[in-house]
Parts: C-alpha cells; structure tokens; sequence
C-alpha cells in the first residue's frame, strides 16, 4: 500500500505543528524576561489536560502524529507551567478566579 497525503493531511500536520510550537515564544519571553505575572495558570493547566486528553485518544485512534503533538504540546506547556512557577514572585498570588 502506498501512503499519500492529501490537502486535508497537509492542513492536519500543519495545524499540529503550529499547536505544538505555539508555547516556544512564551517559553523565550519567561526565560528571557525571568517575570511571568500576567501568566494565567489556568489557561496552562487546561492546555495541558487538553494535551493529555489529545494523547488518550490518540492512542486509541492509534493515530501516532496526533500522539507526538499532544506530547509535545504537554512538554511545552509544562515547562511553561515550571517556569511561570519559578519567576513568579513569593509574594503575588496566582491568578484569582473573578
């Protein structure tokens, strides 16, 4: 069997490559900046409970590109959550739910 891809595959990669590496600029700032303040945590512990769900499924799916964007995007998004966690000051309270 031959495998091919179609536009609707090269949209798909697309799409997951951009997904995976979204937290890269975001990564830089933190690391850059050493403040991360205005980082909500709960957008971060959202995306990563997505990334995991993406991950379950795709092990279901047995959909291995899938599988490897949700993995990354869990990585990323952790080491975002580890460096939002390590500038933030001692004295500022997490994000408040209003």
């Amino acid at each position: 069997m031959t495998p091919y891809f179609d536009i609707w595959d090269i949209i798909g990669y697309i799409a997951g490559i951009l997904c995976a590496i979204q937290n890269i600029p975001q990564i830089y700032k933190l690391y850059q900046t050493k403040s991360s303040k205005d980082i909500s945590i709960h957008f971060l512990v959202i995306g990563i409970i997505s990334g995991f769900l993406w991950i379950i499924y795709s092990i279901n799916e047995k959909n291995i590109p899938v599988l490897l964007f949700g993995i990354s995007e869990v990585i990323l998004l952790g080491i975002v959550l580890f460096l939002t966690y390590k500038y933030r000051p001692n004295n500022e309270e997490p994000d408040q739910v209003v």
